[in-house]
């Protein structure tokens, strides 16, 4: 059968043209981020290897999975931080049998509230485990997931008294031991929603966006003192926090990020590991993450020189992936969306 050869000969010039300023791109654009790259580079701290690593929100989700994977990986010391002892105590009998025979791993568990106690109790707690060499901070949550106007004043308080101030108390514990013994990692579980705004999780991913600006305030307080700081930001995971969420999300934030798939804690647990041990200041997770980081990389330093040079190139087609889903995102809300009621409400599903 014959065909017409019409639109092609139409799309010849265009693609010439687009491939031509690709190729000049590189040839220029390359080497100079590249050499930026070299520059910028954070430093790489040390692995967990014979450290000790202090996880809060260990009992559970991803900070438990990391904790596993840290003594797989050599790590003498873990300490396990969250609320519930019985809990802890579950987690510190997991993490023990993970422990490889062939070394030794001592197991502490912390039971602290870090939304309802002191800075000093944090720095009492903390000072009976011991010098810290990486801090995981994940201990945190979604609550439960609702339109901004439905939420009330106490949980959007209480969202960011765990995801955010929180954090900072446990940061706050270990820094004059790290400070002391000349270097570190501090290790914070952000979010995707850290990085793209979700409907129906405006409290959420205020407090995630709060930690990015954190950390970036943080590394450049805390590099001279050779402790390196890093941010993750998961995507959807299979954890408690999860389930929990998905029994109240809303239609519209389910269709907005049912098509992003559900990653496990322990792939997320193995890519934080690797990323501190890299020295990477933002961590992410599939094309989906390097597509965010990419858009959102703004001050954050480069995590490799060849990081910089994609960086650079791809910009500009992840911007325009990333307009095509905030339009689709619009679409999705207004098909959801009833007609506006007489008192000029709009009335959501």
């Amino acid at each position: 059968m014959a065909c017409s050869v019409g639109p092609y000969i139409i799309l010849a010039p265009f693609l010439i043209v687009l491939a031509l300023v690709l190729a000049i791109n590189v040839l220029w654009l390359a080497p100079i981020a590249f050499i930026l790259g070299c520059f910028c580079r954070t430093r790489r701290p040390d692995s967990v290897r014979n450290g000790h690593v202090l996880i809060t929100g260990g009992s559970s989700g991803i900070g438990l999975a990391i904790a596993k994977l840290a003594v797989v990986r050599g790590a003498k010391r873990v300490t396990l931080v969250a609320r519930n002892k019985e809990r802890l105590e579950a987690a510190r009998q997991a993490v023990t049998i993970t422990v490889p025979s062939t070394t030794t791993c001592e197991v502490n568990v912390v039971s602290l509230d870090l939304c309802n106690c002191t800075q000093n109790d944090v720095e009492v707690a903390f000072h009976g485990v011991g010098p810290v060499d990486v801090i995981v901070c994940s201990a945190g949550d979604s609550g439960q997931p609702e339109v901004f106007e439905k939420l009330t004043a106490e949980s959007c308080e209480g969202m960011m008294q765990l995801n955010v101030v929180g954090v900072m108390k446990a940061i706050r514990g270990v820094l004059p031991g790290m400070r002391t013994q000349g270097g570190g990692a501090v290790c914070m579980i952000g979010s995707m929603a850290g990085q793209a705004g979700v409907y129906g999780l405006s409290a959420y991913c205020a407090s995630k966006y709060a930690l990015r600006g954190f950390a970036e305030s943080l590394l450049m307080e805390l590099k001279p003192a050779g402790i390196h700081v890093a941010l993750v930001q998961p995507p959807d995971t299979d954890t408690p926090m999860l389930e929990r969420e998905s029994l109240t999300k809303p239609t519209i934030t389910k269709e907005i990020s049912g098509d992003t798939g559900v990653w496990s804690a322990e792939s997320i647990a193995a890519g934080t590991l690797d990323g501190i041990s890299a020295g990477d200041f933002i961590i992410g997770f599939g094309m989906d993450g390097l597509m965010l980081n990419t858009v959102t990389s703004g001050m954050a330093p480069a995590g490799s020189p060849l990081a910089v040079v994609v960086e650079i190139l791809c910009l500009p087609l992840f911007r325009l992936i990333a307009m095509w889903y905030a339009n689709w995102f619009d679409r999705v809300v207004r098909r959801h969306s009833s007609t506006p009621a007489a008192n000029g409400q709009v009335l959501l599903e």
